[in-house]
């Protein structure tokens, strides 16, 4: 566990500093966004389970590997910048003085967030549907790629505090 993280961290940290805060976010969410839309594109017009007598026969077509394949792309993306960037920019955009406070602020409302994102799951399946669920996520992703494109100061090389 702790190896796979540490990989991912000396990635990350490449990765952001080539391309920069910015450009790593909206990499990161247009991946996240593509794939989204990919599995419930796939959710919606997925087969139904085929019979043992269909797979023996080989006459079913095997496309379940569209989600492994695109969660496997999906995770990549979301390590490249939705999930350091944050915690990056945080401590670069506050002043020296309040840093550890609003640090302290900043990670107790992505948990409580986490929290509230795992518990609408089951409300959201069955209101939405996994194809509506997957879709609901990609515009989220949408707004994500804007509000970087749009409010997000890109940080990379300059002094901080």
């Amino acid at each position: 566990f702790f190896h796979e993280m540490n990989w991912k961290l000396k990635v990350a940290c490449i990765t952001l500093d080539r391309l920069g805060r910015r450009r790593a976010m909206v990499l990161s969410l247009s991946i996240v966004l593509m794939t989204l839309i990919v599995l419930g594109v796939y959710a919606y017009l997925a087969p139904p389970q085929p019979t043992i007598s269909q797979i023996n026969n080989g006459s079913d077509t095997n496309w379940s590997w569209i989600p492994l394949a695109s969660l496997m792309i999906y995770m990549f993306g979301v390590n490249l910048g939705v999930t350091c960037v944050p915690w990056i920019l945080s401590s670069e955009y506050f002043p020296t003085s309040i840093r550890s406070q609003a640090t302290s602020v900043c990670a107790c409302s992505a948990s409580l967030l986490g929290f509230a994102v795992l518990q609408m799951y089951g409300i959201m399946v069955e209101s939405l549907g996994q194809p509506g669920l997957y879709w609901t996520y990609a515009v989220i992703a949408a707004v994500g790629i804007a509000f970087t494109l749009g409010l997000m100061k890109e940080t990379s090389g300059k002094t901080i505090g």
